[in-house]
């Protein structure tokens, strides 16, 4: 190899390294929370409602780009009697940075940890989430969609997907019947687009009309328990597996 392309390819291999140390000290001298506000304006406006983030916003970059964020709300739809139509204790994503350049994203890890969610139909027939993103937003992609069919889609994986401690709460008071899940938990991972993968799951699920409990534990295995809930004067002799 001829000394001047030697020369030239240390120089370029020297400039990205400079560039990539720019970067994260810029990132690491920057205070995440300083932005918190206009993070949550675009947040609400690109969602349709107004999200807040109560906690901090922690932020890390090489070799994957992290973003943690502790304490978040998003807000009801008015008329509804819920403050929030959703909270989230802490989340957390991870992605490495360099395979991005050539459109592979490799996500290390997604967490959700702590989150109620509370969906609720009103005697109307109208739902708490149909106006989630507004109807322009909803129009706009309609039409785009299309287009975007054709493009090829980029290389997408997840090392590991982690939810813990979910919450569920479905009211409908068109019939006057709720449905709640408690200890939402899943677990998944590597996770590749239109491949299989492996997960574990499980819930607690309880009606009020008919009343029963459903315990569903590892998914994988289609391993389910019905049963009455405590106290309850038509309990049942004996859980019923569903498997």
């Amino acid at each position: 190899m001829n000394k001047p392309i030697k020369i030239a390819i240390y120089c370029i291999g020297g400039m990205i390294a400079l560039i990539i140390l720019a970067i994260i000290i810029a990132v690491t001298a920057i205070d995440p929370n300083a932005y918190k506000g206009q993070i949550e304006k675009l947040a609400s406006r690109q969602i349709g409602r107004e999200l807040n983030i109560h906690g901090d916003l922690e932020l890390s970059l090489f070799p994957w780009i992290g973003v943690h964020i502790q304490d978040l709300s998003l807000a009801n739809t008015k008329g509804f009697a819920k403050d929030h139509l959703a909270e989230v204790e802490s989340m957390g994503v991870k992605v490495k940075l360099l395979p991005l350049l050539s459109k592979d994203i490799q996500v290390k890890g997604v967490e959700l940890r702590g989150f109620t969610i509370n969906l609720t139909k009103n005697k109307k027939g109208k739902t708490n989430w149909e106006d989630l993103a507004g109807k322009k937003t909803t129009e706009k992609a309609t039409k785009t969609s299309k287009k975007k069919q054709t493009a090829s889609l980029p290389s997408f994986s997840v090392k590991k997907l982690t939810v813990k401690k979910g919450t569920i709460n479905w009211t409908d008071k068109s019939t006057g019947s709720q449905l709640r899940l408690n200890d939402v938990h899943l677990s998944a991972g590597p996770v590749q687009l239109q491949k299989p993968f492996p997960f574990q799951f499980s819930l607690q699920m309880e009606n009020d009309q008919p009343k029963f409990w459903l315990i569903w534990k590892n998914a994988a295995s289609q391993s389910t328990t019905l049963k009455s809930p405590p106290n309850s004067k038509d309990r049942l002799s004996q859980p019923i597996k569903v498997s």
